[in-house]
């Protein structure tokens, strides 16, 4: 369910999108975002957080938050990295750990932004539930970031985002420029799914 009017909204860092999200993302709510680009949206909102003083937390269950391309402020940034190995039962631990991890950091009440980065095996639905009522409960904005396009929150997620990347094209002699983020907003409790807007 998506937070009445009381309950902020964390801008994304761009005008276009917090219109399509009717004031940002919402607090309260398990938004999952997927697909090539999540990253950056996650970054952003983390940067905006950190301009209006909240405390943020991520959460790098692949092992890929890379701290000197982040361009955000790692000194008030609290990164977890749960252990991991190989083998597909020591990844589905580390999974574990990671919802684990993303659950004590709800129940702290502690951060305005979490960022839950979920490595690549599946959250049941009951995680996603009880990740989405932690949420709830520390009215904490928490964006859910999968590499699977199809999603892992389910119905346990009020919002749910598709990003895309469009390349443009360029010349061999200069270096490509940053490509181009195509959101489709493909679930949104409350309100209209299916717009779509280019970053």
């Amino acid at each position: 369910m998506l937070p009445s009017a009381e309950v902020p909204f964390l801008s994304s860092g761009w005008e276009a999108l917090d219109r399509l999200l009717g004031g940002g993302w919402p607090a309260g709510v398990l938004t999952e975002v997927v697909g090539r680009g999540r990253t950056s949206l996650a970054l952003a909102a983390v940067r905006q957080a950190q301009s209006a003083g909240q405390p943020v937390a991520w959460v790098d269950g692949p092992g890929t938050f890379c701290p000197p391309t982040a361009s955000v402020d790692l000194a008030h940034l609290a990164l977890v990295r749960p252990p991991r190995t190989a083998g597909a039962a020591t990844g589905a631990r580390a999974a574990t750990r990671c919802w684990l991890a993303g659950d004590l950091l709800l129940r702290s009440r502690a951060f305005g932004l979490l960022v839950l980065d979920l490595p690549p095996c599946r959250p049941s639905l009951a995680v996603c539930f009880r990740l989405a009522r932690q949420a709830a409960a520390a009215r904490t904005v928490l964006l859910l970031l999968s590499e699977a396009e199809s999603g892992v929150a389910g119905s346990a997620a009020g919002v749910a985002v598709l990003v895309r990347q469009q390349h443009h094209d360029w010349s061999r002699r200069t270096l490509p420029p940053p490509p181009a983020l195509e959101l489709t907003l493909r679930r949104y409790r409350g309100g209209a799914s299916g717009a779509c807007v280019v970053l």
